[in-house]
């Protein structure tokens, strides 16, 4: 089995969602302790996939550098000091806390768009065919009798 079938096209997927930028705890709980290291080589793998040139190089890192960093939000607060603000200035907070995420995600996208346009169209073509996914129909919400 090639390395398309098996690891590429769900670790792009999983990246072009924001699977490898999760926090380390999270990741902890999720993966075995090696993940990190299954993570290298799986990028490398694509990497060796994609036949990323030297002229490619400074867009594949911005992109891996963008996919490996994890979120982190300006203001943590813990559970006391959340449940303690009053409900304006927990949506205030979490409108920011959004607000932060957004740009974090944009700056992921803008690294795959950077990447993609470096490319080849051997490489677009792999490259859109490893982060494709099959569209779902919204589920309707069963009917009453």
């Amino acid at each position: 089995m090639t390395f398309t079938k098996t690891f590429a096209k769900p670790l792009i997927a999983a990246a072009m969602m924001g699977v490898l930028g999760t926090s380390g705890v999270a990741m902890a709980q999720k993966a075995p302790a090696n993940a990190a290291a299954n993570a290298q080589n799986q990028i490398a793998q694509l990497k060796n996939v994609l036949k990323i040139n030297a002229g490619q190089e400074a867009a594949w890192n911005g992109f891996v550098a963008a996919y490996t960093q994890n979120f982190n939000p300006s203001r943590n607060p813990s559970a006391a000091e959340f449940n303690n603000m009053k409900t304006p200035q927990r949506i205030e907070f979490l409108k920011s806390l959004r607000a932060e995420e957004n740009a974090f995600l944009n700056k992921r996208y803008d690294a795959s768009l950077g990447l993609y346009n470096k490319l080849d169209d051997a490489q677009k073509k792999m490259f859109d065919e490893m982060t494709s996914q099959p569209v779902q129909a919204p589920r309707a919400a069963p009917k009453k009798k």
